[in-house]
């Protein structure tokens, strides 16, 4: 889009897995999950709210800097690679606290992507979901 890209960690954090967490990652509840959310940006204006869900394995991310940062490159320093997602596309309504984040009005229609992503031995690496501002995004396929 010709816009320059940046990111802001708002939170990273060790946390239970939810329900959707160990049937996806088949995980066990006695495990944890690293949960990191960050605000996207194109040209210093937020753009998306992302939501990344791993397994605690992941917990070297504490240790890097996030912001205005490619994770898949982090990943990949961490030989991580990723190969495929599979992602589902919906509208929904900024709750209070998204449209916080992404400096919109409460109930603002956004694109939700929730992608499982997979490395190239087909594992289940990360749960993402994205919330972009619609007016202020272009997803190519």
């Amino acid at each position: 889009m010709g816009a320059v890209p940046g990111a802001k960690t708002i939170k990273i954090a060790i946390e239970d897995p939810t329900e959707k967490d160990m049937e996806l990652m088949h995980i066990t509840p006695d495990k944890k999950i690293l949960v990191l959310e960050r605000i996207r940006y194109a040209d210093e204006k937020p753009v998306l709210l992302e939501i990344n869900r791993f397994p605690e394995s992941f917990s070297f991310l504490f240790g890097e800097d996030l912001n205005d940062s490619s994770l898949y490159e982090i990943l990949r320093k961490h030989n991580i690679i990723l190969d495929h997602s599979r992602k589902t596309l919906d509208i929904v309504f900024a709750n209070a606290q998204e449209a916080k984040s992404l400096n919109i009005s409460k109930g603002y229609p956004l694109l939700r992507i929730s992608s499982t992503i997979h490395d190239v031995d087909n594992t289940i690496t990360n749960l993402c979901k994205q919330l972009c501002i619609g007016d202020k995004f272009q997803f190519i396929i």
